[in-house]
């Protein structure tokens, strides 16, 4: 993983994110900051797995298994690439409790 975490690092969503789904795409807004981020469908896919795991590898996993076709190297840099985007929003958190 790049600098956005390690295998072993896990990432919460803290309390004061608020997110609202429309067909299938997500709105998270940071209510502290004001700052709202869109995810497309896959990114809510991947925003579901943190969810339920905090951990980006596993979330690159569940991105796999959906896209078998699709390199698990490339997946592995996107999901990181999100999660350090999400995390320097405020967004996501680093560790499991936020």
């Amino acid at each position: 993983m790049s600098s956005a975490g390690s295998a072993t690092t896990r990432f919460s969503v803290p309390g004061h994110v608020v997110s609202e789904e429309v067909d299938g795409e997500l709105v998270l807004l940071n209510l502290h900051t004001g700052i709202y981020f869109g995810l497309n469908q896959l990114g809510t896919f991947v925003w579901r797995s943190l969810q339920s795991h905090g951990d980006p590898d596993q979330a690159a996993v569940t991105v796999h298994a959906r896209y078998p076709n699709v390199p698990v190297e490339t997946i592995r840099k996107d999901v990181c690439d999100l999660v350090g985007e999400l995390d320097s929003r405020g967004l996501l958190v680093r560790g499991e409790h936020a």
